[in-house]
């Protein structure tokens, strides 16, 4: 019988508590570890996610003839209305093979019983490169709406699908008396985009979508 309440968020002796603010579901978010506070970033950037829930959900589950408890990380709902469930582990954690042999039978239950995958993802996928650091700066700029201006200014001198310099960007910006932070509006917000893996600096080169 699945308990579909949320559990009450478990406390660290060690690490203070920690919230995120997430947009997509707006709603203030208890995060359990760094790591998920870093996964919670990357949700937020993939334009794939609709909506996501922390700790959507409790079920038993059977295992060497016990019954146990599991609750995922995180609920995703795709833009084409699809869902996954996310367990997200340190690279450490999921390679032992007691995790893995637990992982297992769940990926079993989620297929057969709950009707959805159940996906993991690690520290090496979510840290990978400068995506972290790019992520956490730019999602400041994610809770700020776009000045109509700035769109405009956008539209009006930035060709769609052509590849710029941040250097010349700022630039451009510069010349309309835009605000500094314009650019990293545009980026956080999806206008502009570059591999948030490699570093955010005057030399990376970004891609206009649209307005």
């Amino acid at each position: 019988m699945m308990n579909l309440t949320r559990p009450i968020p478990r406390k660290s002796r060690v690490m203070p508590p920690m919230r995120f603010a997430a947009i997509k579901p707006n709603i203030s978010v208890h995060c359990d570890s760094h790591l998920e506070m870093c996964f919670y970033h990357l949700l937020e950037f993939d334009k794939a996610v609709h909506t996501y829930k922390p700790q959507p959900f409790s079920f038993s589950y059977k295992v060497d003839g016990k019954i146990r408890r599991y609750t995922p990380d995180v609920l995703v709902k795709y833009v084409d209305g699809h869902f996954e469930s996310w367990e997200v582990k340190s690279q450490f954690e999921a390679l032992k093979p007691k995790f893995q042999k637990k992982y297992d039978r769940l990926t079993q239950v989620f297929n057969e019983d709950i009707g959805h995958p159940l996906r993991l993802v690690t520290c090496d996928t979510i840290k990978k490169g400068c995506t972290v650091a790019n992520l956490r700066e730019l999602y400041r700029f994610r809770l700020i709406n776009i000045p109509q201006e700035t769109l405009d200014q956008a539209s009006s001198i930035l060709t769609v699908g052509q590849e710029y310099h941040l250097s010349e960007l700022h630039q451009i910006f510069k010349s309309l008396n835009s605000s500094a932070s314009a650019i990293k509006m545009l980026i956080a917000h999806g206008l502009l985009s570059f591999d948030f893996a490699k570093p955010l600096n005057e030399s990376t080169i970004l891609k206009f979508e649209s307005v």
